[in-house]
């Protein structure tokens, strides 16, 4: 049986890769719309920035920053992931749209609209970047090591008071035998 945690780890590296993906899509759907309606300086423009926020969410995705988990919270939950992934589809489509351009559209609007229904959901753990699943998938996948996650607090601190008091029990003094 595999255990909830390395659940939660192969599903944080699915929606890691997932996110990845959408995000480089969205790059190269930003620069292609760009080129291609080079005659209009708003659209070009918002292209753009929506080519410079892609790549920030994909260096996001790979790695950790604390200014951005401090300053910028809402990219740590699906809710702003999912604001973020609509704004990109729906700069990516216009009127006269490739069928690239369209494609990519579609796909950042579903995966928003999944991450807005994710976020409602209670067990649904938070997005990790991608170095923080791994190396949990790495430490949990060591050899035999499958540990079952507590589900509440009261069961970590239960955890936590027995493995105190065995550690405070002063140990038994009984009779030495001698050989």
């Amino acid at each position: 049986m595999v255990s909830r945690t390395k659940l939660e780890n192969i599903y944080g590296l699915v929606f890691n890769l997932i996110n990845l993906s959408l995000y480089i899509l969205a790059a190269v759907a930003s620069m292609m719309k760009a080129i291609v309606e080079y005659y209009n300086v708003s659209q070009v423009l918002t292209c753009v920035y929506a080519f410079v926020l892609s790549l920030l969410l994909a260096v996001m995705e790979l790695i950790k920053f604390d200014i951005v988990s401090y300053y910028f919270r809402f990219l740590t939950l699906y809710r702003g992931r999912a604001s973020l992934l609509i704004l990109l589809g729906s700069i990516i489509l216009s009127s006269n749209a490739h069928s690239f351009l369209l494609a990519t559209g579609i796909l950042n609007l579903v995966f928003g609209a999944i991450y807005i229904i994710l976020s409602f959901i209670p067990t649904t753990p938070i997005p990790k970047p991608v170095n923080e699943n791994w190396q949990n998938w790495k430490e949990y996948s060591a050899e035999g090591l499958d540990l079952e996650r507590p589900t509440r607090n009261e069961d970590i601190l239960d955890n936590a008071s027995k493995l105190k008091m065995s550690m405070l029990e002063k140990p038994q003094h009984g009779k030495v035998n001698s050989v």
